[in-house]
């Protein structure tokens, strides 16, 4: 089929792009990828396969990098290792949003509140950008307001929060409050990883809690510092 199309296509051959295997469970996911690896990799074309972010934790990891070109693509960094805005990325979250929506449907701060609060993931951003103009539709309005925006930072924020127990707490807090790249508990970072509790950045490795999962600890009373 690869090379009927590239017939078709003046010799480019087709990319294919396997989706949501990021979600399967470890287990399952070393059945996938090192039983099989001499298989996966020996496509005759492009091929693009997903994968879950604990494998890379794995001592057996080094054996599918003989076997794939492997990439882990972390959170874009919005604030630096010592919780100072950066602000080269959320100028390229900025842009990103800029690409699918018309920044002039959102009221004064209103993108700026949901980067700070969802951490680089653009999977949460763009899940709080739906919810929120999906909100400001039911209201009939043109634009999509604080409150909105707000309104849907609480929900994925109690989602994040079902994912965590109070016996988490100690190991959160410590992330946040300086240990962001010494792995403490591999097992409890790979879960918590895995949930989105903590997110992972790009650069030299550092680790920190979700903004949301911040400011939970904050109605707690658990960190004191203030968010803008």
């Amino acid at each position: 089929m690869a090379k009927e199309i590239a017939k078709k296509a003046d010799g480019n051959k087709p990319i294919i792009i396997f989706e949501d295997l990021d979600k399967l469970n470890p287990d399952d996911a070393w059945k996938v990828f090192y039983n099989y690896a001499a298989i996966l990799s020996g496509m005759t074309f492009p091929v693009i396969y997903t994968f879950p972010i604990g494998l890379s934790y794995d001592a057996r990891f080094s054996a599918m990098e003989s076997y794939f070109i492997t990439k882990t693509l972390p959170m874009i960094k919005i604030s630096t290792i010592e919780n100072k805005p950066f602000t080269e990325g959320i100028n390229i979250i900025s842009e990103i949003v800029k690409k699918r929506a018309d920044l002039e449907l959102f009221e004064e701060n209103v993108i700026t509140k949901l980067i700070g609060c969802t951490g680089g993931s653009l999977r949460d951003l763009f899940y709080v950008i739906n919810a929120s103009a999906k909100r400001a539709e039911r209201r009939n309005s043109k634009t999509i307001s604080l409150e909105d925006a707000q309104r849907a930072l609480e929900e994925i924020k109690t989602s994040l929060t079902r994912r965590i127990e109070e016996k988490d707490y100690n190991f959160l807090l410590n992330i946040y409050n300086g240990n962001k790249e010494r792995i403490e508990n591999k097992e409890i970072l790979l879960k918590m990883l895995q949930a989105s509790v903590v997110l992972e950045y790009n650069g030299k490795r550092w680790h920190n809690i979700h903004p949301l999962v911040a400011d939970f600890f904050r109605e707690q009373g658990m960190i004191e510092d203030v968010r803008e």
